[in-house]
């Protein structure tokens, strides 16, 4: 690590709640940038990782079928969905928490219907 770098890390500008009073001409202008940019990364790959059960669920409720649906998987994902949730709620970072909690009700609906619609 170069020693500007090292000076910028131990005065906290690395922190995840960057403000613009950190902010001056310069190397810092990348750090917000790339702080920005990590940011719209992790909202997108929140939005994935939510909707990426949607299909399945649409499947269990227009087939009226849930036979191959693992139920382990499904209490082992809303555990772990569960544990970001309180990790986001913790940090207080409401990008992680509204993905997770739209993901949680994604998965729970998906776990209603199986049971439902499992013969």
């Amino acid at each position: 690590m170069k020693k500007t770098e090292t000076n910028i890390a131990k005065r906290g500008i690395f922190s995840p709640t960057i403000t613009s009073i950190h902010i001056k001409w310069g190397k810092k202008c990348k750090i917000l940038f790339m702080n920005q940019y990590s940011l719209y990364v992790g909202i997108g790959a929140g939005i994935c990782t939510a909707i990426s059960m949607l299909p399945q669920l649409v499947k269990i409720i227009k087939t009226r079928k849930a036979e191959d649906l693992s139920y382990g998987m499904v209490i082992i994902l809303l555990s772990g969905i569960a544990g970001w949730i309180w990790y986001g709620i913790l940090k207080k970072d409401l990008p992680i928490v509204l993905t997770n909690g739209f993901s949680l009700i994604i998965n729970l609906l998906v776990l209603f219907f199986s049971i439902k619609y499992k013969k």
